[in-house]
């Protein structure tokens, strides 16, 4: 049994030195820590992070659309989100054997136990499909700086703003991968117990009681319970960021229940982060 920290949008470089209260003196008797995105806006800040508050700790983390989007790199030199994140690949790749990214990737944490990781991105497709989700996709590009400010290659040479478009493609190919790994992990080893981390949400019981009426929900939320039960069947447990709305609940038919779990820090400013749980520690 492994005992595992699971955590997501600290937003270090936001909070900045406020996260000295929720991260120093807590429970230090656990294995490894999940962290499910938005560490921070830029590289240095991830690094500070991951080695300020989790200097001698095994680390597994997925970015979040703030890791790659928000950054000096992208505000200044106009780099692509895949420019990014290769650069934090070259630094949490899998020679790094303390803190590691996993960007569409697994890792066996222990005999019979992986992990699976992936931002994953939203299908847009919460509220519907066909027109219904091409309103929500222009809709998220009116309410997400991540659009006015990220940047992918052109398909004409050069540079070009990141689009919601972009988003669905992205989580197309990371729904296609993560059902790969799934199977490969699978054929080895038929009992698996596998754990998958994502930034954005798979289900909508994620999102928070205050924005239930959200027109926005589609940005942040994807309806994949059902996915999750029928395609990734030795998936136990599904640990999301994004929505800054802590949560642990559970779905799926009585004799296949999946554990879910929500812990973000959040914006402290803005008076998030009062449930967040510096002492989330499962035993798996």
């Amino acid at each position: 049994m492994l005992r595992i920290k699971f955590l997501s949008d600290p937003h270090s470089d936001i909070n900045q030195w406020r996260l000295d209260d929720l991260f120093n003196g807590c429970d230090e008797n656990y294995d490894i820590a999940f962290i499910a995105g938005d560490i921070a806006g830029d590289q240095e800040d991830i690094e500070y992070f991951l080695n300020t508050y989790f200097p001698n700790k095994r680390v597994f983390f997925v970015t979040g659309n703030h890791d790659l989007v928000y950054s000096h790199d992208n505000y200044m030199r106009r780099l692509t989100l895949n420019t990014t994140k290769q650069k934090l690949r070259n630094m949490y790749g899998p020679h790094n054997e303390l803190h590691r990214v996993l960007d569409n990737e697994y890792a066996k944490l222990s005999d019979g136990l992986y992990v699976i990781g992936s931002t994953f991105y939203t299908d847009y497709a919460l509220f519907g499909r066909g027109e219904i989700r091409e309103r929500q996709m222009y809709l998220g590009e009116q309410f997400l700086n991540d659009f006015r400010f990220g940047h992918v290659e052109s398909e004409k040479g050069g540079t070009r703003l990141l689009s919601a478009r972009d988003y669905l493609k992205f989580h197309k190919e990371s729904k296609r991968k993560i059902k790969a790994l799934h199977d490969k992990i699978v054929a080895e080893d038929q009992n698996a117990k596998i754990i998958l981390i994502t930034h954005h949400c798979l289900s909508d019981k994620c999102i928070s009681p205050e924005f239930q009426t959200s027109r926005g929900n589609a940005s942040f939320v994807s309806n994949l319970e059902k996915w999750v039960v029928e395609k990734l069947p030795n998936v136990a447990v599904v640990h999301s960021g994004h929505v800054h709305h802590c949560d642990i609940f559970e779905f799926g038919p009585d004799n296949h229940k999946v554990k879910y779990i929500l812990n973000p820090v959040g914006y402290l400013q803005y008076g998030e982060g009062d449930n967040y749980n510096k002492n989330l520690i499962m035993e798996l």
